[in-house]
This record gives C-alpha cells, sequence and structure tokens, in this order.
C-alpha cells in the first residue's frame, strides 16, 4: 500500500491583476521561519520589543544561517478584502480496505485527497485614517504541512484460516506488516489587527513533528508572520519602532526536577511570576530545567483562537490485529483562547506502546495500540496584561519511563502582552487552588488521627509545612502535587494522564484447547492525575463568615494497569464461570462538595489508605485556594 506524491501548485493568487485605471488591490503575505526554539523565547521574554523588532532579529537570523524560511506564500485580494491560496502538492491516501483474511491482503478500496503545503484564507476590512494610518481587521486560516506523510509499521495477524479447496479450518496463521500513513499539520485561525505594510508576527509553535519523531536535531520554532499592504500607501520600513504592542498570549511549559519545582513554590510571589520565568529560560540554557512547550497567537477581543502543531497518528480500533477501521490522534500542541478562556493539550512524549501476544503457537502474531500521553488545562485565568503561572503538575510515577524523566514536575507559564482591549470589563480577582497529597508510614496514623484539625486549621499550615520540608529531604514521598489558575464562578480542569487501552472482547478459539486468541474491542482508561473544580467566591464579600465554596474532585492513579498475558486469557475463556478482569485500574479519589474554605488558609482533606498498596504507608492530602489580586 503506498502513497503517490503529485507535485500540483494550486495557485500563488487570491485575485486577478487589476484592468488599466482600476485601482490596485491589497497586497496580503504570510511567511514561516523555523528558528532555533531559545533564539525565539529571548525576542518574546526578554525586553519589550514591538512585532516589527522581532521580524528584524528573526530576519537577520535567517540572513545568518541560524533559521530559514519555510513556507513564503503571498496574493492580491479580490474586491471582497478575501484571500484564497494554496501552494504545495497533493497525496492520495488510502481511506478503506478490503480485507482477504486468509492471504492477509488488505486491498485499498478508495482514496481521501490531502493536501500537504500552505493554504491560506482570508477576509480583511480596512479601516481608519488612511492619510496617517490605515489599520486591517483580519479573520486569518492557514494551514502547513511542515513535512510529508511518515510511513508506520502496524502488525497484523488472522488466527483461524481456512483451505480455499475445501473451505474447512486449518491449524494454520498467517503474520505481516501493513503501512499506514501518518500526516503532520500547522494551523492557526484567529482575528488579528494587521497595520498596512509592517509585518505581525501571527503565531508561534513547534513544528508538527518536534514531539515525535524528533529526529531533527535541536528544539524549534516556527513563527508564523502575517502583513498587508494597502494600495497607495507607502511601505513601512521594518525597522520601524511602535509605541504600541499588539495584543499576544503566549504559553509556555517546562520541566525540572521535582524537589526542585517544590522548593520554587514555596519562595515564590505571585506578583513576581514575570522574573520567575525568566530565572526558568535561564535554567533551561544552563541545562537545570527543559521546555516542553512555547506557543501562543494573536489575539482580538471577542474573538475565538486556535492553533495546532501536532502528528495526526492513525491507529486501527476495530479489530485491530486485521484493521477494519482507524482513528486518529493529534500528538503534539492543541491551544484555543477567547479572551481569558484557554483550553490546551500537549503532548509530553511520543506515544508508548502496548502489545498483545495472540497465539502461543506462533510468537511473531502480536497486536499493538499506542498509549497517547499529555497534559490538559481548561481553564479562565483572565485577560490582563502580564505573566502569570498558569499550572503545576507533577508527572505521576505511574507514567515515568519510556522518554519521560523520573521525578519531573510541569510549570505552565502564560504570557499576555499589548496595551490590553479598552471594552474589556474591569479584571475580576483570580485564585489559584492547590492540592498535595504525601505519603506517610502507618506507624504515624494514629498520630495524624489523634491530632485535633481546627475550623480552619493553623495545626494544618503547621503540618503541611512540616511534610514539604520531609519531601525535600527525601524523607517523605510527594505522590501528587498540582496547581491550577482558575476565576470564581468557572469550572475548570487540569490533567496529566497516560491512555492506557485495555481489551474488553475477544475472538475466542473456535475449538477447545486453542492456543490463541484476539481482542476485537477496547477501552481506554485515563491513567495519571485530574482535577476537576468548581469554585463559588459570591460568600466572600459578605460582612459575615466570608469564605469560598470549592466542589472538587481529584483522581490520582497508584499504579498501572496490568492486562492478563494470553496463557491467563485462554485459562479464564476456558472456565464458563470466569469472567475476564481486563486492566485494573487503581484510582485513588479526594472528592468534596462546596468544601469551605477561607482564601491562603490550608485544609487537611484526611488520610487513606491507597487502593493497591502495601498495608504499611497511608496517603495525606492538603488543598490550599489562594486570592490573586489584579
Amino acid at each position: 500500500m503506498k502513497a503517490h506524491l503529485v507535485s500540483l501548485v494550486l495557485g500563488v493568487g487570491g485575485a486577478a491583476l487589476p484592468a488599466l485605471g482600476e485601482p490596485l488591490p491589497m497586497e496580503v503575505r504570510q511567511v514561516v521561519i523555523r528558528a532555533p526554539e531559545m533564539e525565539v523565547i529571548r525576542l518574546m521574554v526578554g525586553p519589550k520589543k514591538t512585532d516589527a523588532e522581532r521580524v528584524v532579529e528573526l530576519r537577520r537570523a535567517v540572513k545568518e544561517g541560524r533559521a530559514s524560511v519555510i513556507s513564503d506564500v503571498s496574493s492580491a485580494a479580490d474586491d471582497g478584502g478575501r484571500v484564497s491560496v494554496k501552494s504545495g502538492q497533493l497525496a492520495w491516501m488510502p481511506s478503506e480496505l478490503d480485507q482477504e483474511m486468509d492471504r492477509l491482503f488488505m486491498v485499498p478500496t478508495a482514496f481521501e485527497e490531502r493536501f500537504i503545503g500552505t493554504s491560506l484564507e482570508c477576509e480583511l476590512q480596512a479601516w481608519g485614517p488612511p492619510a496617517t494610518e490605515s489599520k486591517i481587521s483580519a479573520q486569518w486560516v492557514t494551514r502547513y504541512a511542515p513535512r510529508g506523510p511518515e510511513t508506520v509499521l502496524w502488525p497484523t495477524s488472522w488466527l483461524d484460516v481456512y483451505d480455499r479447496k475445501t473451505n474447512q479450518l486449518t491449524d494454520k496463521a498467517v503474520h505481516g506488516w501493513l503501512d499506514w500513513r501518518d500526516l503532520f499539520e500547522e494551523s492557526v485561525v484567529c482575528g488579528v489587527i494587521l497595520e498596512s505594510g509592517e509585518p505581525k508576527i501571527l503565531a508561534v509553535m513547534p513544528p508538527g513533528d518536534q514531539v515525535w519523531p524528533g529526529d531533527r536535531k535541536g528544539r524549534w520554532l516556527d513563527v508564523f508572520i502575517a502583513e498587508a499592504q494597502l494600495p497607495g500607501l507607502p511601505k513601512r520600513p521594518v525597522t520601524a519602532e511602535k509605541a504600541a504592542m499588539g495584543n499576544h498570549t503566549w504559553v509556555y511549559g517546562l520541566a525540572l526536577d521535582s524537589k526542585a519545582a517544590l522548593a520554587l513554590m514555596r519562595a515564590r510571589q505571585p506578583a513576581e511570576d514575570a522574573g520567575l520565568l525568566q530565572r526558568l529560560m535561564a535554567q533551561v540554557e544552563e541545562g537545570r530545567a527543559r521546555m516542553v512547550l512555547c506557543a501562543g497567537s494573536a489575539q482580538v477581543q471577542g474573538q475565538r483562537g486556535q492553533l495546532v502543531s501536532t502528528r495526526w497518528h492513525e491507529y486501527p480500533t476495530e479489530m485491530p490485529s486485521i484493521p477494519s477501521a482507524w482513528e486518529a490522534r493529534a500528538v503534539g500542541t492543541n491551544l484555543e483562547m477567547d479572551g481569558g478562556a484557554l483550553s490546551l493539550r500537549q503532548a509530553i512524549a511520543a506515544p508508548a506502546r502496548s502489545e498483545w501476544k495472540l497465539a502461543l503457537d506462533v510468537p511473531e502474531a502480536i497486536m499493538w495500540q499506542p498509549r497517547f500521553r499529555d497534559f490538559q488545562i481548561q481553564t479562565e485565568a483572565g485577560a490582563s496584561p502580564g505573566t502569570q503561572l498558569l499550572s503545576v503538575m507533577q508527572v505521576p510515577e505511574v507514567m515515568q519511563g519510556e522518554g519521560l524523566p523520573k521525578d519531573e514536575t510541569l510549570l505552565v507559564f502564560s504570557q499576555r502582552e499589548g496595551p490590553g482591549w479598552p471594552e474589556a470589563p474591569a479584571p475580576k480577582p483570580g485564585y489559584e487552588a492547590e492540592i498535595m497529597v504525601f505519603e506517610i508510614p502507618v506507624s504515624e496514623e494514629a498520630e495524624w488521627q489523634a491530632a485535633a484539625v481546627g475550623k480552619w486549621g493553623q495545626p494544618d499550615t503547621r503540618r503541611l509545612q512540616a511534610l514539604v520540608d520531609s519531601a525535600q529531604s527525601g524523607q517523605r514521598p510527594l505522590v501528587a502535587h498540582v496547581m491550577l489558575q482558575l476565576q470564581g464562578g468557572m469550572q475548570a480542569t487540569v490533567g496529566i494522564t497516560e491512555d492506557y487501552p485495555t481489551a474488553t472482547e475477544f475472538d475466542p478459539p473456535h475449538r477447545d484447547g486453542s492456543p490463541r486468541m484476539r481482542p476485537t474491542a477496547l477501552e481506554t482508561l485515563p491513567v495519571g492525575s485530574r482535577w476537576e473544580l468548581d469554585l463559588n467566591d459570591e460568600n466572600l464579600s459578605v460582612a459575615e463568615d466570608p469564605h469560598l465554596l470549592l466542589t472538587h474532585t481529584f483522581l490520582h492513579s497508584t499504579a498501572r494497569p496490568l492486562e492478563p498475558g494470553l496463557k491467563e486469557t485462554l485459562a479464564i475463556s476456558a472456565d464458563p464461570e470466569a469472567e475476564y478482569p481486563g486492566a485494573p485500574h487503581l484510582v485513588e479519589t479526594w472528592s468534596e462538595g462546596s468544601l469551605k474554605l477561607v482564601p491562603g488558609q490550608v485544609r487537611c482533606l484526611g488520610l487513606r489508605r491507597p487502593p493497591g498498596s502495601a498495608s504499611n504507608v497511608r496517603h495525606v492530602a492538603f488543598i490550599q485556594v489562594r486570592e490573586l489580586v489584579p
């Protein structure tokens, strides 16, 4: 099964040239520059620069060979201010297969057209005094494929081969490999305000293949630059400085040692998050921390924006050992923003893999399924300019390994720059909710249960500080640590998980004692940590008993799911009274409805035995909500 790439230029202009005497059309251009990751970040996190100044630096990096232009399209807008342009190739990819089981043939019977290159569609509207400074409102939709399809090999097996002449079942099994394809995508959908003749940074994102396969040396960022030129106005010098900056939101994700992150959180002052981010970037360059994510885009009030940079990994879902249906999952970055609302899903490593043995007598007969690993944030963090620590997530122990370093914590920052929006409502106070779960020996259980816990718990504060000290010294494990910024009256979610597939249905053997069996249906177990919150701050301003009400559920996996092997599965199948257990998912749940809290004070959630663990340990959890002054 092969995909043939056919070179086809679909267009480099959206409008015909005007006739003599007609007004000249607006000119539109989009350039994508790929530059070293930290070089781009220094332009964004360092001293404030306008987009024009940043573009000057990027073009200098191109000229000096440190960066490169990977896409450049331009067009003339039509009379309605519309642009539609494509430049690239078409690939016809198989979309349906005809299965001939006994000979293990998978013949393509239908194809889909996939575009590989750059496409741009936008609508533009000029406004403002034309003699002085013309602005252009644009609805921008662009897609860019950073590379062609990636071949993926999938094992295929058919365990019950029939004789083609007698139509009788034989003892034969066939095994082979199926070629399939993954695609790559970088896309931006957003509103943007352009100024005639001046470049605007539309978006910044990692290359679509940065997470996987990650075979390019170094780490890079792709910078999308938009520019429009109105007829009759002089082109601005690219070195021109502007007094006002454009509105952008950038999101940064960093990973560092969990003990270092814990010490950082103890000393942190939220009002100094901008300086903290700069210090962490210095640690990245020194090798003491690592970048996980840098992405963001221009923003216009009241308009939702989305950027995607990903590898679309297609994997079999129905009868996976001889596929009849496929699904696609993004492995990369998916960021959506609307004012202060933010939704982010970021892959933190290439997918791990689960494997099933299908036949005791045919060792090469196997089945694979991917295990996707990412973190997710969905919250309302406010739209005021400035830098804020958005979330903290300790990587759960059950996820460590296979490309994920041990004992790391992720810190996610948002940086909103620009003058803000005059029409925007006054910012509301925000909050930080934090939960920490520690492991203690069972010998201390009686002491904890006997200790009196006050109404709001000064004893809780002292005990939390003591446990944090012991975690930093290595005496007590910190098994879970999550923090999220959110708004009152809003629901929010944060999680870091690995999706474990587990079999739910099997194709049973046709004869007693058959050494073969294959899964035919699967479900997914989200393994890791996930926190859902709903914060009510309506009673915080009352004269008597001011407080918050928090409804939340924190789920934390205490062990990796382990699926029964083939021998165990066959034994279960042979026993008419046995039921297949699947992969047991041991989850610890901390959940309260309308938990009464005072901002800044610590609350102990209790003590319990973690599911599936040895009887000699207990888990104790603490929660705290801090108010952030706008």
